[in-house]
C-alpha cells in the first residue's frame, strides 16, 4: 500500500502498517529503498503472463493519506501519483459500498479516477470489492462475512442478512458490469490490464469473453 491505515481488524490488523508511506503522508524507510530499487532496474511493474518475469513485478495500491477517516478526490488523484513515483502499476481498490465511510462507489464514480491513472501512463488493475470477511466478535469463532452493498447496507459488522439473493442486490450489481466492462476494454486494449470483480465470481478476460464462477476470483 502508498500509505498506512486504520481499516484492518483482528488478526490482521498488522496490515495496517504496510504502507510505504505514513497515514499522515510522511515517507518511511521503505519509501526511499523502493525508489532505489526502482531505480536500479531491481523492481518493475507486473506483467499479466503465466510465468513471473524478472526483473521482480511490483506494484502499490494508491490510497490517500489518512484513509479512512478522511477522503477527498483531489487527495486520491495525488495517490495515484505519488504511487507512480514507485510503479508504473498500481492497484485502484474499491468497495461498492464502503463500510467505513459510508460512500458508494459505482463504476461511475470510479471512472474518473481510472482515467486519471490512464492519462499519466500509468497501468493498473482495478478490483471491485463486494464483500468484507471481518473478525468474530466471539474469541476464536470463525470471520463473519458482510455484502458491501449500497441497496441494503448492513446495519453492523456482524449483519449477515443482506445477500445476493434479494433480486434488488443482484440486478443492482448487475447494472454495474457494463460500465466495468467499458473500463475494461481501455484497460486491456490500452495497458493490457485485469479486471477482478470479487464477490460472486464475474470476470473479464482479455479475450474479452465475460466467466462467471460459483467461487471468487
Amino acid at each position: 500500500m502508498l500509505h498506512d491505515v486504520q481499516y484492518f481488524q483482528g488478526v490482521g490488523v498488522g496490515l495496517n502498517y504496510t504502507g510505504l508511506l505514513t497515514s499522515s503522508d510522511q515517507a518511511k524507510a521503505v519509501w526511499n529503498e523502493a525508489l532505489t530499487l526502482r531505480a536500479d532496474g531491481v523492481i518493475v511493474a507486473p506483467t499479466q503472463h503465466v510465468t513471473i518475469p524478472s526483473p521482480m513485478p511490483f506494484s502499490v495500491t494508491a490510497n490517500p493519506p489518512n484513509y479512512p477517516q478522511q477522503f477527498n478526490s483531489t487527495s486520491a488523484l495525488q495517490s495515484i501519483s505519488t504511487a507512480g513515483q514507485i510503479s508504473r502499476h498500481v492497484n485502484l481498490q474499491f468497495s461498492w459500498w464502503d463500510r467505513l465511510t459510508g460512500q458508494i462507489w459505482s463504476c461511475e464514480a470510479i471512472r474518473p479516477y481510472a482515467q486519471y491513472a490512464l492519462s499519466i501512463g500509468l497501468h493498473f488493475t482495478l478490483q471491485f470489492n463486494t464483500y468484507a470477511a471481518l473478525p468474530s466478535s466471539t474469541p476464536g469463532g470463525n470471520p463473519v462475512v458482510i455484502l458491501l452493498n449500497p441497496v441494503e447496507p448492513p446495519t453492523s459488522n456482524s449483519d449477515t442478512g443482506p445477500s445476493f439473493g434479494n433480486p434488488a442486490i443482484a440486478n443492482a450489481f448487475l447494472k454495474e458490469i457494463p460500465c466495468l466492462a467499458t473500463l475494461r476494454q481501455v484497460v486491456i486494449i490500452r495497458i493490457r490490464s485485469i479486471f477482478r470483480l470479487t464477490t460472486i465470481g464475474v470476470c473479464a478476460r482479455a479475450s474479452g469473453h465475460p466467466c462467471l464462477s460459483s467461487s471468487p476470483r
